[in-house]
């Protein structure tokens, strides 16, 4: 036998082992371990000193010796009375030798006086070297005096023992029963057979499958409820197997008992499908009068254990597989992005959302390639392969929390993201996995710096006006100021005044919209009133500006109020005014009931790459910053009270001017007592 690759040792829980916490790949580990803990087949770890690591549930049985104490205890010492010649198969498995499969192993236990076992040894390997031995023992006592028994019958031995390796092959109930049934009729001579499994949650008898019925009654037999007054319900129940060698036995039954029908003049045997303490399902064989021999009961229920064991390992290999997908849909529905490596810190998993936040993916082989992704530090150094917070926990176990990193995602854009990652540890403690959490901060991060921009920005924008209007003031105080030079005082205190509480306009609308707080309104305005008494106020601000009104006549009444679209025309009016080329127009016309707004200059225009983000609270394009003040919340104050009216206002800019176009919605009276809506 060559020699086979060692298997990677698996994270488990329990006495003398190791578990990370809070980890969806410890949480593959656990499913592992329920799925070991559930096997119908004995499963062990033995460490390189032949002491129990592990033992599952099935094994304890089969030893007689509860699991917890097997731990740490020799091989031999546990099981003194079985063949010797399994334990120095382990030792020699252990030192490098090829594995050994379903090495048949004779001797007694403290559960069972003489016992035939399949036994199979697994090395597991960590770092690249054999640190343990994987045991798996199947318990074939009962199959093989059973054999025994049927080969002195003649009852064909050999089609039982191919039932048993053809379950093997199959890991559905359905796909189990479908060849179990036809072989078992022909092996011991049954004309009938059916197999039920029990439904736990509606608590019925499910039929599997059925071989030599009638399609009448197969259809009897589909479904058939756990705590009804049938043989096969009672079996189920009672976990005990039930001879009919008469008639006579089945009349306590209910009359329309499906098995009746079926059994007719012959005989029959019900065999529970049995777990430790409990029937999972029922084996029904149906026999002519007369050959229902104790040795075919023997065979039945060999097939049985048969039947129950491969079933039990259908269901937990579908539990698993069902429980794993469940994990991976949630992990891919994560909104935080997810890496998984293996022990080198290659790369193995990752899921959508961290795909998303990089751009693309990379698979990095091993922590030497994690040059693949590009991080910075906050002083702008690339972080080596080595520095990454993987890397940190698969070699040095360290365990990460929210590391902040600035990354050029693979389609060229950057961003930040916060980091966190923990190792998935073996049972000596090494760490044979990883798992990365990342969070795209990038939006945090960037609305944080310009908040702190916009917080200098009107500090300087308010500090300004009070600055001129605290100068103004004390030199109005002098005497000897002749009545010209007073008045152009009078009109900058004026103008800084009129600056500042523009700002003080824009913040209280601000705070409103961080604070949730709504602002729809629903009052009649005539938009020509407004604009009139907006342009002349805005004409004393701007002096140097020439303001064109081009107002249709007649303009219906619209939904909004009256301060809050002198807000939005200030501001528009004073964009205009600072950014423009020294012309701003305003023009508004009706368009079927609605009224159109539109505020025009024209100055450089706006950048494509600026419109989407001109209404973005503290935006201010790269170009402007230079040519006049702002703190980037007027146009966001616009949007959000032209919304309220019920309006929407959008912006077009070619190359000789930024033009802002406001809808306004008709008023309607809402509906009173007195005045019906429609």
């Amino acid at each position: 036998m060559a020699p086979s690759a060692p298997r990677p040792v698996p994270t488990l829980a329990g006495p003398a082992l190791t578990l990370a916490e809070a980890d969806p790949g410890v949480t593959e580990a656990l499913l592992f371990r329920l799925a070991l803990d559930a096997s119908p087949v004995g499963v062990a770890i033995v460490d390189r000193e032949l002491r129990y690591v592990y033992v599952n549930e099935a094994l304890a049985r089969i030893n007689g010796i509860a699991a917890a104490d097997h731990v740490g205890r020799p091989v031999s010492e546990v099981v003194p009375d079985v063949d010797q010649a399994a334990v120095r198969s382990m030792g020699r498995v252990l030192a490098g030798g090829p594995a050994v499969r379903d090495m048949v192993v004779t001797g007694a236990t403290a559960a069972e006086a003489e016992g035939v076992w399949l036994e199979s040894f697994e090395p597991l390997a960590a770092e690249g070297r054999i640190v343990a031995l994987l045991a798996v023992v199947q318990d074939v006592t009962v199959v093989r005096r059973t054999q025994e028994a049927l080969e002195r019958e003649r009852l064909g031995a050999s089609v039982l023992a191919q039932i048993s390796r053809d379950v093997l092959e199959h890991v559905r109930p359905e796909e189990i029963a479908g060849v179990v049934l036809p072989d078992t009729l022909a092996a011991i001579g049954a004309t009938w057979g059916t197999l039920h499994v029990l439904d736990e949650a509606s608590q019925r008898l499910q039929l599997l499958g059925a071989s030599g019925v009638p399609e009448a009654a197969v259809a009897d037999l589909g479904s058939l409820p756990l705590a009804a007054r049938y043989a096969l319900s009672e079996v189920a129940r009672t976990a005990e197997t039930l001879v009919v060698r008469s008639r006579r036995q089945l009349a306590r039954f209910a009359p329309d008992a499906p098995i009746k029908r079926l059994v007719g003049d012959g005989e029959a045997a019900l065999v529970p499908l049995r777990v430790p303490h409990l029937a999972v399902g029922v084996l029904a064989l149906g026999f002519e009068a007369g050959h229902l021999s104790d040795e075919r009961l023997v065979a039945a229920r060999m097939l049985a254990n048969i039947a129950s064991s491969s079933i039990a390992r259908a269901r937990a290999h579908l539990a698993e597989r069902s429980a794993r997908e469940v994990l991976e849909a949630v992990i891919e529905q994560m909104p935080l992005g997810v890496a998984v490596t293996d022990e080198r810190g290659g790369v193995v998993s990752t899921n959508s959302a961290l795909r998303r936040i990089w751009g693309g993916e990379r698979r990095s082989r091993s922590v030497e390639e994690y040059g693949l992704w590009h991080g910075f530090h906050p002083d702008g150094r690339p972080y080596a392969d080595e520095e990454w917070p993987l890397a940190r926990s698969i070699r040095g176990g360290e365990v990460v929390v929210a590391e902040e990193i600035a990354i050029e995602r693979f389609d060229g854009t950057r961003g930040t993201i916060a980091l966190s990652s923990a190792p998935v540890r073996a049972a000596d403690g090494s760490a044979v996995a990883a798992v990365a959490v990342v969070a795209d901060v990038t939006e945090r991060r960037q609305a944080e710096a310009a908040r702190e921009a916009f917080l200098g920005v009107l500090a300087h924008e308010l500090r300004t006006p009070l600055t001129s209007i605290a100068g103004g003031a004390r030199l109005l105080a002098r005497q000897s100021l002749d009545a010209a030079v007073r008045e152009e005082l009078r009109a900058d205190v004026e103008s800084e005044a009129e600056r500042m509480a523009r700002v003080v306009e824009n913040l209280l609308v601000l705070s409103r919209v961080e604070r949730g707080l709504g602002m729809a309104v629903h009052d009649p305005v005539l938009v020509q009133r407004i604009v009139g008494a907006i342009v002349a106020a805005e004409q004393r601000i701007w002096p140097g500006v020439v303001f064109q009104v081009d107002v249709e006549p007649s303009l219906p009444v619209v939904r909004g109020d009256d301060e809050l679209l002198g807000q939005v025309l200030r501001n528009l009016l004073s964009n205009a005014a600072k950014y423009g080329g020294g012309h701003v127009t305003i023009g508004a016309r009706r368009d079927g009931d609605e009224v159109v707004l539109v505020v025009a200059d024209d100055g450089p225009g706006i950048d494509p790459a600026d419109r989407e983000r001109v209404f973005d609270l503290f935006y201010r394009s790269p170009r402007i910053h230079g040519r006049a003040p702002g703190a980037g919340i007027g146009l966001f104050v616009v949007r959000r009270l032209v919304e309220a009216m019920g309006g929407e206002v959008e912006l077009a800019s070619a190359g000789g001017g930024a033009a802002f176009t406001i809808r306004l919605a008709p008023f309607e009276m809402e509906p009173t007592e007195e005045t019906p809506g429609r």
